[in-house]
């Protein structure tokens, strides 16, 4: 897992713009988008439409974005995609409520993370469009580059580590401890006063797991 930072050329002065005098906004965003040629997959720079929320959407303003083993896969041709944007974990700004959204629940400029699956376009763009329910409010003393990846390699581990079955002083095994999901799963697991035996071929990835907490 890695990130991806996003252009921000046209922050808060667009988002104001947008929100107070829509015809005088910019209306297009741009994003790396599936292409699909006779030969097979490629990624593609392209401009679209800003989404249009529905009833009990938001308009998110995305500003980094997990890459995840399944987008990898996706970009190759391995898997087909579903929508031609990638990217399914992001960190970004609410900049737009529709007609349905408390505004209670979900003030404008709140920071969220977003697990967005595969069933819409994904969050390698700039902007996206999500029920409100989808969102998770973010903290705002983390930076984006350490939160976007935990929004799915970190929640996959901790759910494992959690429901292990073990119990504090006693040893657990990471297998693929050397990437980045097993790698957050170490510092889980220590956290939670584990024993860690760390999994994994090469002595780089042997190197960063007892740099993490791996005892063996």
């Amino acid at each position: 897992m890695a990130y991806v930072w996003f252009p921000v050329t046209y922050h808060a002065a667009l988002v104001k713009v947008f929100l107070l005098h829509p015809s005088k906004a910019q209306r297009f965003y741009t994003c790396p988008s599936m292409i699909e040629p006779r030969q097979g997959y490629r990624l593609a720079i392209e401009a679209r439409e800003l989404p249009e929320p529905g009833p009990s959407e938001v308009l998110i303003r995305l500003s980094a974005s997990g890459v995840c083993g399944t987008d990898i896969a996706l970009a190759a041709g391995k898997i087909r995609p579903q929508h031609r944007i990638l990217g399914h974990g992001s960190v970004g700004r609410v900049v737009r409520l529709w007609s349905a959204v408390p505004t209670t629940q979900v003030p404008l400029r709140l920071r969220v993370g977003l697990h967005s699956g595969r069933a819409i376009d994904g969050t390698f763009a700039e902007y996206t469009a999500v029920p409100y329910r989808d969102l998770m409010p973010i903290t705002e003393y983390l930076l984006d580059k350490q939160i976007a990846p935990i929004i799915c390699a970190g929640v996959t581990i901790y759910k494992a580590v959690k429901i292990c079955g073990a119990t504090p002083g006693q040893w657990i095994l990471i297998s693929g401890a050397g990437g980045c999901v097993g790698g957050l799963g170490i510092q889980y697991a220590k956290a939670m006063g584990y024993h860690v035996i760390a999994s994994d071929i090469g002595k780089a990835k042997k190197f960063l797991c007892m740099h993490l907490g791996a005892e063996v």
